[in-house]
């Protein structure tokens, strides 16, 4: 289990610095033209897809037979990168608690607990398909 969740790790840090980029081009690009809510839920969608390529081309060398394994994948780079929103968000970014959280929260327009449903399930999907 502790090669399984250090090379969960090791593809963590790839999705984290896929979503930095993501994230930088979504402000550049996609804020100004779409606005701030609408780029935010589209770039929920388009990390969602970036991410499960990500986790479909890594399922096999990550080493988790079981869906049990893979649901801890899916739940350990859950953790990890709902740790690094909030901390990044609010201390990086300065931005305050409740724009944090509505990001979260889809009555406020926020798609994110969405993208983390996906990434939960990625692994079992990949692994079932490839």
């Amino acid at each position: 289990m502790l090669m399984i969740l250090t090379r969960t790790f090791v593809i963590w840090i790839i999705l984290i610095v896929t979503e930095i980029f993501q994230g930088i081009a979504r402000l550049r690009y996609l804020a100004r033209r779409l606005g701030d809510r609408r780029s935010r839920q589209l770039g929920v969608c388009t990390g969602s897809v970036a991410n499960f390529i990500i986790i479909a081309a890594s399922v096999r060398w990550i080493g988790a037979a079981s869906n049990d394994e893979l649901l801890i994948v899916g739940s350990s780079l859950c953790i990890l990168t709902f740790a690094f929103e909030i901390l990044f968000g609010r201390f990086v970014a300065g931005y305050p608690w409740k724009r944090i959280f509505a990001d979260f929260d889809p009555r406020q327009g926020g798609w994110l607990g969405f993208g983390f449903i996906a990434m939960l399930l990625s692994p079992i999907i990949a692994a079932a398909v490839f």
